[in-house]
Protein backbone atom coordinates (compact mmCIF):
# COMPACT_ATOMS: atom_id res chain seq x y z
CA UNK A 1 0.00 0.00 0.00
CA UNK A 2 1.13 3.26 -0.93
CA UNK A 3 0.97 6.57 1.29
CA UNK A 4 -0.08 8.43 -1.74
CA UNK A 5 0.41 12.16 0.51
CA UNK A 6 3.87 11.37 0.78
CA UNK A 7 4.76 10.43 -2.73
CA UNK A 8 6.91 12.18 -5.34
CA UNK A 9 5.02 13.22 -8.22
CA UNK A 10 7.30 13.86 -11.25
CA UNK A 11 5.83 15.93 -14.46
CA UNK A 12 7.21 17.46 -17.43
CA UNK A 13 5.59 20.37 -19.34
CA UNK A 14 4.85 17.50 -22.08
CA UNK A 15 2.24 16.06 -19.47
CA UNK A 16 1.12 19.45 -17.87
CA UNK A 17 0.67 20.57 -21.59
CA UNK A 18 -1.63 17.07 -21.75
CA UNK A 19 -3.78 17.93 -18.56
CA UNK A 20 -4.78 21.16 -19.70
CA UNK A 21 -6.43 19.49 -22.63
CA UNK A 22 -8.89 17.74 -20.24
CA UNK A 23 -8.88 20.69 -17.79
CA UNK A 24 -7.04 20.22 -15.53
CA UNK A 25 -4.39 21.66 -13.47
CA UNK A 26 -1.37 20.48 -11.42
CA UNK A 27 -2.53 21.84 -8.78
CA UNK A 28 -5.80 20.10 -8.89
CA UNK A 29 -3.76 17.03 -9.11
CA UNK A 30 -1.42 17.80 -6.42
CA UNK A 31 -4.90 18.79 -3.99
CA UNK A 32 -5.97 14.87 -4.71
CA UNK A 33 -3.18 13.25 -4.01
CA UNK A 34 -2.41 15.54 -0.73
CA UNK A 35 -5.76 16.16 1.00
CA UNK A 36 -8.55 14.00 -1.20
CA UNK A 37 -10.17 10.61 -0.07
CA UNK A 38 -8.94 8.29 -2.35
CA UNK A 39 -8.99 5.09 -4.55
CA UNK A 40 -6.32 3.25 -5.44
CA UNK A 41 -6.39 0.69 -7.97
CA UNK A 42 -3.21 -1.06 -9.60
CA UNK A 43 -4.00 -1.45 -13.36
CA UNK A 44 -0.86 -3.27 -14.16
CA UNK A 45 2.71 -3.78 -12.60
CA UNK A 46 3.58 -0.23 -11.60
CA UNK A 47 0.81 1.44 -12.45
CA UNK A 48 -2.12 2.86 -10.42
CA UNK A 49 -5.51 4.83 -11.04
CA UNK A 50 -6.48 6.99 -8.39
CA UNK A 51 -9.76 8.46 -8.09
CA UNK A 52 -10.00 11.46 -5.79
CA UNK A 53 -12.09 15.34 -5.40
CA UNK A 54 -11.50 18.29 -5.90
CA UNK A 55 -14.03 20.68 -4.18
CA UNK A 56 -16.62 18.33 -5.63
CA UNK A 57 -14.85 17.34 -8.57
CA UNK A 58 -14.30 13.77 -9.41
CA UNK A 59 -10.95 13.05 -10.68
CA UNK A 60 -8.79 10.30 -12.42
CA UNK A 61 -5.31 9.96 -12.44
CA UNK A 62 -2.70 7.79 -13.59
CA UNK A 63 0.52 7.55 -12.27
CA UNK A 64 3.60 5.15 -13.08
CA UNK A 65 5.47 4.12 -10.47
CA UNK A 66 9.45 4.95 -11.72
CA UNK A 67 11.48 4.17 -8.40
CA UNK A 68 10.68 3.85 -4.63
CA UNK A 69 8.54 6.21 -3.56
CA UNK A 70 8.28 8.20 -6.89
CA UNK A 71 6.24 8.03 -9.61
CA UNK A 72 5.71 9.59 -12.75
CA UNK A 73 1.91 11.60 -13.61
CA UNK A 74 1.11 10.07 -17.33
CA UNK A 75 -2.53 11.57 -17.38
CA UNK A 76 -5.65 13.52 -15.23
CA UNK A 77 -8.94 13.84 -16.61
CA UNK A 78 -12.64 14.09 -14.86
CA UNK A 79 -13.95 10.61 -13.88
CA UNK A 80 -16.45 9.38 -15.98
CA UNK A 81 -20.38 8.39 -15.39
CA UNK A 82 -19.16 4.92 -13.82
CA UNK A 83 -15.62 5.73 -11.63
CA UNK A 84 -18.25 8.97 -10.64
CA UNK A 85 -20.79 6.22 -8.74
CA UNK A 86 -17.71 4.06 -7.61
CA UNK A 87 -16.11 7.31 -5.35
CA UNK A 88 -19.08 8.62 -4.08
CA UNK A 89 -20.59 5.15 -3.07
CA UNK A 90 -17.48 5.08 -1.30
CA UNK A 91 -17.37 8.01 0.42
CA UNK A 92 -20.54 9.47 0.80
CA UNK A 93 -23.00 7.23 1.78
Amino acid sequence: MHYWEEIELIYDDETLNHIVKHNVTIEEVIHVLKHSKKIATKLKEDCYAIIGEYYGRCLALILTREKGNRFILRTARDCNEREKRRYRGKYRK
